[in-house]
């Protein structure tokens, strides 16, 4: 039921110079496009894991991360000034044309469309309605939701996912449970590309008694700031 998730999304670009003067608020008033110096064609990707939540009558939906499979509409960046500060005037504008989410393994391309996301929870699902091929059957993930605030200190779980697009199971100890409302917790895991929306499974009483318990959703990293002298 772990499945492998790619995400990849289109973008026409539009590029404008300090003679074009658009800002945020005078786009929704003139034809941009007409302003440009230039376009183009933009594309990001990203890849990360979905467990396969539901199935009936050939409709699938598969749980994942909101970040692997929701980019935004439109993307805007701005021309710097002669110190490098960023002003109000538009350098680029990114609008999205086309997203294809694959499922690898499905048939029919494997393309999937997104179904509903919370960004503020990092959660999405993902679907795609079979119809004429309803007689086929997908594995659909069948053990309980446990609650991670339960986790203590020392726990084990287990992760799965697909971490560099390899296919991967790996055992874990919880640290800092309960770092929020939700009952978020780390892990000692070592966590690569693509490991995102992996389920996290935790054992009560013994196996086979697994219990769904949280989502790999981030991995740390480190923040290292540089005192530049400032231009003359």
């Amino acid at each position: 039921t772990v499945q492998r998730i790619h995400s990849s999304t289109f973008y026409k670009t539009y590029t404008f110079d300090q003679n074009a003067n658009l800002t945020k608020e005078n786009i929704k008033t003139v034809n941009f496009r007409s302003f440009a110096i230039s376009e183009g064609y933009a594309d990001q990707s990203t890849s990360g894991t979905g467990t396969t939540l539901y199935f009936n009558e050939g409709k699938v939906a598969i749980l994942t991360c909101a970040h692997i499979v929701q980019f935004p509409d439109t993307v805007i960046t701005y021309l710097p000034d002669d110190e490098g500060n960023f002003t109000k005037y538009i350098q680029a504008i990114f609008i999205k044309e086309r997203q294809a989410i694959y499922v690898a393994g499905f048939p029919e391309g494997s393309e999937f469309e997104l179904l509903v996301a919370d960004k503020k929870s990092d959660l999405a699902l993902i679907g795609k309605d079979y119809k004429i091929l309803s007689d086929l059957r997908f594995p659909v993930f069948n053990y309980p939701t446990g609650k991670a605030k339960e986790l203590d200190w020392g726990s084990f779980v287990y992760l799965f996912g697909y971490p560099i697009n390899y296919q991967m199971v790996t055992k874990a100890i919880v640290s800092n449970p309960n770092r929020d409302e939700y009952g978020s917790f780390l892990v000692d895991a070592v966590v690569n590309n693509g490991m995102s929306g992996g389920i996290v499974l935790a054992i009560r009483d013994g196996v086979p008694n697994f219990e769904m318990v949280g989502m790999v959703q981030w991995v740390p990293e480190e923040e290292e700031n540089i005192l530049v002298p400032q231009k003359l």
